[in-house]
């Protein structure tokens, strides 16, 4: 029901080792490199400061997942995606134990999992309005020889991704999330859901396993 759960290295991996390290961009760049170089690294207690120990650990297995779904549904009237229902169901056991307010944050709009939202409560989620004739627009497509944005340092290159943005019309997957390490891929608003996920898969591959 949550297949992203399942990537060994997710797009905030980097971000979070960077936390990790006391946000050491020099050191985290390095653990990276030695990642990327050789599919392994080692982080040792001394390494890390005191913001490991905010962490907690809750598993939810699909039929979890689709009780909490149907339960947010019937309790509150809202419809929520599965990653959304993994951290309402951790949020609802954590505060067993946590005197704490806590927040659990959405993960993505139910309707981009429409099969598991319907075996849950029976409703299929719509698309939102902005999206509602997704299928019906037109495909277009655009060719150009550039496979990558490169600028003097992550300012330039945020001001040439965003120029390309607003003169093509279109929408980035992979710099924003990945970090300005991975190639920028441009993708029009007409795309369809599958060339949208086909992009993302081919913005979540290291730079290093391109061609």
């Amino acid at each position: 029901l949550s297949p992203s759960m399942d990537i060994q290295v997710s797009s905030n991996f980097e971000r979070l080792m960077f936390e990790m390290l006391g946000r050491d961009g020099d050191q985290t760049r390095a653990l990276m490199k030695r990642f990327s170089d050789t599919g392994q690294f080692t982080l040792t207690r001394d390494m890390v400061n005191d913001d490991i120990n905010l962490f907690s650990g809750f598993r939810c297995d699909d039929e979890a997942t689709l009780a909490e779904i149907a339960r947010t549904w019937k309790d509150d009237g809202v419809l929520v995606d599965p990653h959304s229902a993994v951290g309402l169901a951790a949020a609802r056991e954590a505060a067993k134990t946590d005197d704490h307010k806590i927040v659990a944050l959405a993960c993505a709009h139910p309707a981009k999992f429409p099969d598991a939202v319907e075996k849950a409560t029976g409703l299929w989620p719509e698309l939102p309005d902005h999206l509602s004739n997704l299928m019906q627009r037109p495909h277009q497509n655009v060719n150009c020889s550039a496979s990558a944005i490169e600028g003097a340092n992550s300012d330039a290159a945020s001001g040439v991704r965003n120029i390309l943005k607003m003169k093509g019309g279109g929408l980035e997957v992979g710099p924003i999330l990945m970090g300005m390490g991975n190639r920028a891929h441009i993708v029009t608003p007409s795309i369809t859901a599958r060339g949208l996920l086909n992009m993302s898969a081919i913005a979540g591959t290291p730079v290093s396993h391109y061609g």
